[in-house]
Order: structure tokens, then sequence, then C-alpha cells
């Protein structure tokens, strides 16, 4: 006796229709696409740029007490710096600095420093228009140093800082900044006009030229910069 086929009508369906699924079950996973397999870009921005500054060591002045005017150094720089995130960066730089013209002819020093250093800093508020940072840094200087009735020093020593400043953003790219510096460098020991009442000794030749004793002193900086970050 021959089945009837309109029973057989819904078990032919369901096969049918439960053939696809089964297939896209044992299909393997389809590869990831481009956008997924995409590794993500570094957001570490190298920059450069030029700045300008003066410093000067603590000194005891008679008149206006505790100054940071001794040995007054104004100059010029090069620095390039390297972003590493939103906060953290990373700063090398060279700077030239020169005595003043009241150093050399009132205070009978002329001197002249390379300054070489390497830091790291901390920004506390990248978004900001104006972003604050601090900073930790040293290095070396070479200086040339005559002063009156003494030997000319030439030589290297190293250098530590530690600042504050803050950069404000012109552009996405154009930067500038000013920020001040607490440095520990060498220094001469020697009198000042104020303590000789305006007046130092002149030179003489009762015996040999000695070069002056050196030591660490404190002095503040004080810069300003323009940077391209790129």
């Amino acid at each position: 006796m021959k089945t009837p086929l309109i029973p057989l009508l819904p078990l032919v369906a369901l096969i049918i229709t439960s053939a696809p699924l089964g297939a896209a079950a044992q299909s393997p996973a389809s590869p990831p696409t481009t956008a997924d397999s995409e590794v993500v870009a570094s957001d570490w921005r190298p920059g450069f740029g030029a700045r300008i500054g003066g410093y000067g060591f603590r000194a005891a002045d008679q008149a206006e007490g505790l100054t940071w005017f001794d040995c007054r150094m104004d100059g010029i720089g090069l620095l390039t710096t390297l972003d590493m995130g939103p906060h953290l960066f990373a700063e090398l730089s060279v700077d030239f600095y020169q005595a003043t013209e009241d150093v050399i002819t009132d205070g009978h020093m002329d001197r002249v420093s390379l300054l070489s250093f390497a830091a790291l800093g901390l920004r506390l508020a990248p978004d900001w228009i104006v972003s604050p940072f601090i900073q930790l840094g040293g290095g070396a200087e070479w200086t040339r140093l005559t002063m009156l009735d003494a030997a000319e020093i030439q030589d290297v020593y190293p250098v530590a800082f530690m600042g504050a400043g803050a950069e404000v953003d012109l552009t996405e790219t154009i930067k500038i900044g000013v920020g001040l510096r607490f440095m520990a460098m060498i220094h001469p020991d020697h009198a000042h006009p104020t303590e000789t009442g305006g007046q130092l000794d002149p030179p003489h030749d009762d015996g040999p030229v000695q070069a002056p004793s050196m030591s660490f002193s404190p002095a503040a900086q004080g810069l300003g910069w323009i940077r391209a970050s790129l």
C-alpha cells in the first residue's frame, strides 16, 4: 500500500529548513576584518623647539637681603621633546649662556657656559589650553671662568634641577611655554661689591695667581620657549 505524500510534506519542509542551520553551525568562524586586526597607533609625539633664558645664583645683599642675581647669566638654547602619552614627557636640551655686562664690569667676573640637560616631566592637565607641568632633570655644564686677580678655570661639572612651568597651545602643533627652575650648579667663592663697600681689590703681582675655589650653590632660572609637537 502506498504512503500518501501529503502527510510527509511537513517532514520534508523541516529537513529543508534545518540544513542551512546545520551547515552554518559546522562552518569555521569568519576571519577577523582589517579593522578588527588593525594595530592601535602609538600616541608618542616627538617635538623640537628653541628657547631663551637667564639665571642667577643666590647671594646675600646688605641692602636687599637674599637675592638671586649673583653672576647673572643670559642665553639661548635648543630642545627636543618626546611626549609619551598625555602626561609623561622627556626632554633633551643644549643651552649657551654668558655673563651679563654688569657682572663683567662691576663684578669683575667673565663666564661662559654650555649646558646639556636630560629631564623627565609630568603634565598635570594635558587637555587644558594652558597645561601646567613639573620637571626633574640634570646633566653637565662646561664652563670657562675668569675673575679679578685669579687664574682662569675651564672644566666640566654636574648640574641638577627641579622646575615647573606651563605651555599654551597656539595650534595643535605649535606651543609656547614659560618655566622656572631651581638648580644646583658650581660657582666660585668670591666677595661681592656690596660686601666691600662697592669696591673690589685691584689685581696685584705679589704672588702666584691662584684659581678660585669652586663649590655648589643654588641658582634660579627663568625660561621661555616655542615648540613644535609633531
